[in-house]
């Protein structure tokens, strides 16, 4: 938060600064985003990288240089920015995550964009199958599409299945390519909201094809999980992570040495 003295700056321009990712390459960020895009674009496509760091130590900075670094690949590549922050108030967060994939599915040239349809189907059988808690009352506003049902009890298996045989259908004419979901602020959402988006990754969205880039502080993420089940399921927030996340890197602390570069490049 900024603070202004108003009586010293009434008679100056102001310039304050926003809290928007950085546009330039600083304190060696450019180095960790072509590492961790070269893990993206060459690892097997069924992945989960985790990005931790405190508030303000430049993650969502980091994300849009991995960003802008995979757009310079030669694979088919589709890259969905998601702030999950800005959707916590869904009935669901698997809706706007796959809302999303379907909005940049339909402007994809690739191969991936056979995809559009199946996505579609996903989310439309998803919002019809959702429970919404109205107080203590329970409403189901519907009930999976005929086309997603097939002889089995769990929904879950069915989506899985349809991701799954779309996504090797597509991913036949170009191997290499695949969905990269960059999440940001999941660790400003409810803890509901953020296991929501966990739970998403674990069991709908566990089909070659996707990978998933998480940028959070992880020790709230950690209270969240705990939060969220309780003592009585004696689930613990550093094992459940461990458990979804094959890929971790800490941002590291700035150095005296990075702080006297930056002054001096100003």
């Amino acid at each position: 938060m900024q603070t202004l003295k108003v009586s010293t700056m009434s008679n100056q321009k102001l310039q304050l600064l926003l809290d928007i990712p950085e546009p330039e390459a600083l304190f060696h960020f450019g180095e960790y985003a072509r590492v961790l895009t070269n893990a993206i674009v060459n690892s097997k496509a069924q992945l989960t990288i985790g990005i931790w760091g405190a508030w303000g130590k430049g993650k969502s900075t980091l994300l849009e240089m991995i960003r802008l670094e995979i757009g310079k690949q030669k694979e088919e590549i589709l890259v969905v920015p998601f702030d999950a922050w800005r959707f916590q108030h869904d009935i669901h967060m698997a809706l706007p995550m796959l809302e999303t994939l379907k909005e940049i599915l339909e402007e994809h040239k690739g191969a991936l964009q056979n995809l559009t349809g199946t996505i579609a189907k996903l989310t439309m059988a998803l919002a019809h199958s959702v429970t919404v808690k109205v107080g203590a009352a329970e409403i189901s506003p519907g009930h999976m599409l005929e086309e997603m049902q097939e002889e089995t009890n769990s929904q879950y298996y069915q989506w899985h299945k349809s991701l799954s045989d779309a996504l090797k259908q597509a991913r036949s004419q170009s191997p290499q390519s695949r969905i990269v979901f960059l999440i940001d602020d999941l660790d400003r959402c409810l803890p509901d909201k953020a296991i929501q988006v966990l739970e998403a990754i674990k069991v709908m969205f566990d089909v070659e094809g996707f990978i998933f880039v998480l940028a959070l502080d992880k020790s709230v993420l950690e209270n969240a999980v705990e939060a969220h089940y309780g003592k009585d399921y004696g689930i613990n927030g550093r094992d459940y992570i461990k458990k979804l996340v094959q890929v971790e890197f800490t941002l590291p602390a700035l150095r005296q040495q990075d702080l006297q570069d930056y002054v001096t490049q100003l």
